[in-house]
């Protein structure tokens, strides 16, 4: 039996000796109902956030980027001009171009020289590579013409926006055509590798000797006593940090970008990125030990020159932990997983509308680590007017669903805020209303009533948890730049579980103010941070019309003295304090200053 590659992601499988499974439906309605919902070109999104789940990858990237790269040196046939598609593929197969050569083309195109959509195709002159035309031959007309190199997330993006335009049935075949394209070019771009092709760059042996001296230096400080052994672990380690970056960038510019190694590292068809490539050609840089302490010494040499036999024993450790972490953390994920299941198993759609007028706010200050407001506005629906802040031309009507379409215009017309319906803000007593919840991201229509959308949310928490934790495993042990801050899997469970002390706990300043640090007096190493905060505030008082004034412009008073009478009822100072007093207003402002000190243990 064979599989399709483009399906492997979808089941996770890889080609090291994995088994599957084959069951075969017996009924008329056992097979219709597979055929509708568990065909593989019926489950195109990831039920998580929408994206294509089937986009190539690998080989076929390296293809596809080959194919739509250009390159710098001249080629056969550069500058020829040509009226259409088919002169371009009759002078390839008559070998008077090349795949890489520059040429002119009329064509018409949906999108502008910045590869922007345009509302309506226009015919006009491109400059484009031969290769580029070879790729645009088997896209549907709605997204010619493709005038980029396309990396792997360029192909994910492009099998996005074909679903969008074209829907299912062309985006099956559009992948299935991407895939075959892919492998051919891959195979006609004789990429190889060999030991020649890493070059290490001259720059690397006086940056390691500068960085030799720097320590030397840090050294001479400790010897007198000028440092602790933390402080000069520390300045070391920081000192090989900095050091590793600096050769890494050598390693970069030293790279020849049209070269077999870089366009493996750059098209994103292999796992490691530049990282990799920088232990190959640069240093390996810095280790941690079993208990993932950072060792301060670092591995100075590279694959390429091969690690002397003590380097070699300081990376055996990163090493195997690696293997260790990824037995023990996949059934911490699994764990993880089945929690949330077991909490949000009843959270179904359970009726069509609440009726709410309640939402969340979707800000644009909110955006952090890549994440963008159109992302996270799709899908759901509005739970406000949305009105263009210039030409006051209203984008949705409360209840509009925000199709990617109308997320983008929002986004263009450079909305700060988005008010929108949220399962948060759902007022069912048991599940949710479809309105609040949106569109169903897996197939990219309304969800329907009875989806079991809070099993949905935990899978889609979980199964990333899988590779959060072996992360240690890709980089080999090579120790990261902020280490004792928890991250991964750990850090997801605190989220979820809500403790009360997270580890690694930062001191948070509890008022603003000016600080001052100072020793303890009691521990001899601890340090008191003392915060000061002052500020004016003025209390205002309202005098009704047939009161007196008692108290006088620019006088002191103390608390609870008299500002104003009637009769016997009076209005006394809550603080104590300089005196406005502003008869036109018929009001009395009492300003005073107020001072607040925090002091903490460090």
């Amino acid at each position: 039996i064979q599989l399709h590659p483009l399906v492997t992601t979808a089941f996770n499988a890889d080609f090291d000796g994995d088994q599957m499974a084959v069951h075969v439906p017996l009924s008329q309605k056992a097979v219709k109902e597979a055929r509708d919902l568990m065909l593989a070109s019926k489950n195109l999104l990831k039920p998580a956030d929408g994206e294509p789940i089937i986009s190539p990858s690998k080989d076929m990237v390296l293809g596809v980027y080959y194919l739509t790269m250009p390159q710098t040196a001249k080629h056969r046939g550069d500058g020829r001009i040509f009226a259409d598609m088919d002169e371009v593929e009759l002078a390839y197969a008559l070998d008077q171009v090349e795949v890489h050569s520059e040429i002119k083309l009329r064509v018409t195109t949906w999108y502008d020289d910045k590869n922007i959509r345009l509302p309506e195709p226009q015919t006009r002159m491109i400059d484009t590579t031969v290769g580029r035309v070879v790729f645009n031959r088997v896209l549907p007309e709605e997204v010619q013409f493709v005038n980029k190199k396309l990396d792997k997330g360029g192909v994910k993006d492009l099998i996005a926006e074909v679903y969008e335009l074209c829907g299912q049935e062309v985006t099956t075949n559009v992948a299935d055509a991407v895939k075959t394209i892919g492998f051919e070019y891959a195979m006609k771009s004789g990429t190889t590798l060999a030991v020649a092709d890493i070059t290490i760059p001259p720059e690397r042996k006086p940056i390691i000797d500068e960085a030799l001296k720097a320590v030397e230096v840090v050294l001479r400080d400790f010897r007198r006593g000028l440092l602790t052994e933390q402080e000069k672990n520390e300045r070391e380690i920081q000192i090989w940090q900095e050091t590793t970056d600096k050769v890494a960038d050598a390693v970069k510019r030293h790279m020849d970008p049209d070269g077999n190694l870089s366009t493996m590292a750059t098209s994103g068809a292999t796992k490691g990125g530049f990282s990799t490539i920088s232990q190959l050609a640069g240093m390996r840089g810095l280790m941690a030990d079993p208990s993932g302490r950072i060792i301060p010494m670092p591995i100075r040499s590279n694959f390429r020159e091969g690690l002397t036999a003590q380097e070699y024993f300081i990376s055996t450790h990163g090493a195997r932990k690696g293997l260790a972490d990824t037995a023990l953390r996949t059934a911490d994920a699994g764990y993880l997983t089945r929690r949330l299941v077991d909490i949000a198993q009843d959270i179904i759609i359970n009726e069509h509308d609440c009726g709410t007028r309640d939402g969340i706010w979707i800000r644009k200050a909110d955006d952090i680590a890549g994440q963008s407001m159109q992302t996270r506005m799709y899908s759901r629906l509005a739970a406000e007017k949305i009105v263009h802040p210039k030409s006051g031309e209203i984008l949705a009507e409360f209840d509009d669903v925000i199709t990617h379409e109308l997320a983008r215009k929002i986004a263009e017309a450079g909305i700060a805020e988005v008010k929108v319906r949220s399962p948060l803000t759902c007022e069912l007593d048991h599940g949710i209303c479809a309105k609040c919840y949106g569109i169903d991201l897996g197939r990219g229509i309304m969800v329907d009533l009875g989806a079991a959308v809070g099993i949905v949310a935990a899978q889609s928490i979980g199964e990333p948890g899988t590779q959060l934790t072996l992360r240690t495993f890709h980089t080999g042990g090579v120790a990261a730049a902020a280490a004792d801050i928890t991250t991964g899997l750990p850090r997801v469970e605190e989220i979820f579980e809500a403790r009360k002390m997270p580890k690694g706990e930062a001191v948070v300043a509890e008022i603003s103010g000016m600080v001052r640090i100072l020793q303890s007096e009691k521990y001899a190493d601890m340090r008191e941070v003392h915060i000061e905060h002052a500020e004016m505030i003025h209390d205002e008082y309202a005098i009704p019309e047939d009161w007196k004034f008692v108290a006088k412009d620019e006088s002191e008073v103390q608390a609870g003295e008299v500002l104003a009478t009637k009769e016997k009822a009076t209005i006394l100072a809550q603080h104590a304090g300089r005196v406005a007093v502003e008869k036109k207003d018929r009001k009395i402002i009492v300003s005073y200053e107020q001072r607040e000190e925090v002091i903490l243990d460090v």
